[in-house]
């Protein structure tokens, strides 16, 4: 399951090429039963996608997918992912806007590591996206503080809570000054 590092996350050009050629989806699906080297039954017990919707998608050019298993896809392809990554990964969990913000390899004193997003827009899904991140093989997770303090308790990873310091406070009062007077 070996795959080199890019710039966007093979999950991520799943799901826009999905949305920019919906009747390309049979090419797509293949095109991760070859990048992960798993058979269709092999995905359908990682996704939990019956086997024989998969089949549906991999053998027409258009099958009406549904968003839970859009889903599924997707974070199936996240698990995979953060699997094969070529350094320890460490699980971001925000909004999906800020995570567009990351860079997906960072070095910190001379070493290597991924960074695994987890989008999230509810304190609720933040905890679901934690435990995903400790399930998929996460060293450690970054979250919001209210989250973190909860998740902390259930995972066994380390877990920072991220708050906002009086830098980013006070720039962001300014500009919401800025907008309110425009």
């Amino acid at each position: 399951m070996e795959k080199p590092l890019t710039s966007r996350p093979f999950w991520e050009k799943f799901l826009l090429d999905y949305v920019h050629q919906p009747k390309e989806q049979d090419k797509l699906l293949k095109e991760v039963m070859d990048q992960y080297n798993i058979s269709l039954k092999e995905f359908s017990e990682q996704s939990d996608i019956p086997e024989g919707t998969l089949y549906k998608i991999s053998s027409s050019k258009f099958f009406d997918i549904r968003v839970s298993t859009l889903n599924k896809l997707i974070n199936t392809l996240k698990r995979f992912e953060t699997k094969t990554l070529e350094f320890p990964a460490i699980g971001v969990i925000t909004a999906r806007h800020a995570l567009q913000e990351i860079e997906s390899v960072i070095s910190i004193d001379e070493g290597a590591f991924s960074v695994a997003e987890y989008p999230a827009a509810t304190i609720e899904e933040e905890i679901i996206q934690g435990i995903s991140a400790q399930n998929d093989g996460c060293i450690a997770i970054i979250c919001g503080p209210i989250a973190a303090n909860t998740l902390s308790r259930v995972v066994r990873i380390p877990v920072i809570g991220l708050q906002f310091n009086r830098e980013q406070l006070n720039k962001a009062l300014k500009e919401a000054v800025k907008k309110v007077k425009s």
